[in-house]
């Protein structure tokens, strides 16, 4: 039996179709929930919330380590350290808390192996602070795969403010392109 042909084309087509909605899992992502940090140390450090899946834009693994805005010297410091990691990477991730000098670490895990899986962390830590340091305390989240590999880190300055760009020199005169004012443009090489 001989087919037009159009007929095949057509026909792989329609079975290459089939073949990828049958692949497709239509199973919707969990809800995510927002992750407010416990009141104290002592509240569940293990918290798993799961999150959506990966968008446009987004990075497969952020830390952010958070704690009070003043400290003074001889004091504890409750900090928490919240990691989300995404992008259905079942691989798993490490956390580690990198401590300045004059700065101990009395509860909570310097070095960890977070569970694997798409979720958002919060891990609690309590410093003592001899002296307040010029320097930053660091969390550092890291994960690996056969095909990727992430790096996150955060810091926290102890109050200080986070350190800024200078802000680029620009035109005194305004640019208009296609007849809408765009702001004063960035110089790229200043004049003399």
């Amino acid at each position: 039996m001989k087919y037009p042909n159009w007929a095949t084309p057509t026909l792989a087509c329609l079975l290459a179709a089939a073949w990828l909605g049958a692949c497709h899992d239509a199973v919707a992502p969990a809800p995510s929930s927002a992750a407010a940090p416990p009141a104290s140390a002592s509240s569940a450090p293990h918290a798993i919330a799961q999150t959506p899946e990966l968008g446009p834009h987004k990075s497969p693994l952020t830390v952010a380590l958070h704690g009070p805005d003043q400290v003074t010297a001889g004091q504890d410091v409750e900090l928490w350290a919240e990691v989300e990691q995404l992008a259905g990477s079942k691989a798993q991730v490490s956390l580690s808390l990198q401590l300045p000098d004059g700065v101990r670490l009395v509860s909570g895990e310097p070095k960890e192996i977070l569970p694997s899986g798409n979720a958002k962390l919060v891990r609690h830590f309590v410093v003592h602070v001899d002296q307040v340091p010029s320097t930053d305390i660091e969390a550092v989240a890291s994960t690996q795969s056969m095909a990727f590999g992430a790096h996150a880190r955060s810091a926290y300055r102890f109050g200080r403010p986070e350190p800024r760009f200078n802000e680029p020199e620009r035109r005194e005169k305004r640019l208009k392109v296609g007849g809408k004012d765009v702001g004063r443009p960035i110089l790229l090489h200043p004049e003399p």
